[in-house]
């Protein structure tokens, strides 16, 4: 009769609920028998940290660029997903770049929250958010003075300006009075250059007037004023000079033109008094 002698090892292993612990059952040849081995799962969840945009910034009608950092000392990174508006959109990505245009372009104006998330081979999240902000409205520009019309000599213009923008901050401000061919920053009302005034012609100068804001919005607004440097030219044909008169105010002619004249007058006391009139 033979007898077969062995070993019977009953393994009993026990379930743990935790995720951060795995069983091993190892086989340990050399001293026949098997081995239990229960240690600390390795996990991290994955790092997100967003270098573009920066908290704060206006972009206009034009998706942002976007730079984030997404890594895992652990375990390989599974999928990386973004959100615009609060997760009712997520949009994956596996390289840095744009925004989605068509989700930019269905938000409104104003604050947006931008969420960049990431998770591992084992279903670690992690994400990062950044504030930002969207602005696709130009500036207000309205000119309170000169008014349209008006009449200027050679000296130039003081000009008064309102100028404002309901979103992004104004950036830069200027304006043009030969068409764009010279543009004159400015930061607060003030005069007209007075170099490029006296630059121009007689007749009709359009003042245009613009402004633009930190992400590049524009507009402007002009009116159309007058340049005049010419004295009108006064010409008496009558009385003429030594003639005699009477207790009688003697008539008189006198032919005054002047495309842009305004008044007329006459003194016959050294400007003591001064007569206006319309016609002789």
């Amino acid at each position: 009769m033979i007898f077969i002698v062995g070993i019977v090892c009953l393994l009993i292993v026990s379930s743990y609920s935790s995720n951060n612990i795995y069983t091993n059952i190892l086989n340990d040849i050399n001293n026949n028998r098997m081995v239990v081995d229960k240690s600390p799962k390795a996990s991290a969840p994955p790092t997100v940290a967003i270098t573009s945009p920066m908290g704060g910034e206006f972009f206009d009608a034009t998706a942002p660029d976007f730079i984030v950092e997404i890594s895992d000392a652990v375990n390989p990174i599974d999928k990386m997903w973004y959100t615009i508006d609060g997760g009712a959109t997520n949009i994956t990505f596996t390289t840095n770049g744009t925004i989605d245009q068509n989700n930019w372009t269905a938000l409104a104006d104003g604050s947006i929250t931008l969420t960049f998330y990431a998770n591992n081979s084992i279903s670690e999240v992690d994400f990062a958010s950044v504030s930002i902000n969207k602005d696709t409205g130009v500036p207000t520009v309205a000119i309170i003075s000169p008014t349209g019309g008006e009449y200027f000599d050679a000296t130039a213009p003081d000009y008064v300006v309102e100028i404002s923008d309901s979103g992004s901050p104004i950036d830069t401000m200027w304006y043009t009075i030969d068409g764009g061919a010279t543009n004159i920053t400015f930061t607060v009302n003030g005069t007209i250059d007075q170099n490029n005034w006296t630059a121009l012609a007689d007749g009709p100068v359009t003042i245009i007037f613009y402004a633009n804001d930190s992400v590049g919005n524009d507009n402007s607004a002009q009116v159309i004023v007058n340049k005049d440097v010419l004295d009108p030219t006064v010409s008496i044909t009558s009385p003429t000079g030594g003639e005699y008169f009477d207790a009688t105010a003697p008539g008189f002619t006198v032919e005054i033109t002047d495309d842009n004249r305004d008044t007329m007058w006459y003194t016959i006391d050294g400007g003591a008094t001064n007569i206006t009139f319309t016609a002789n």
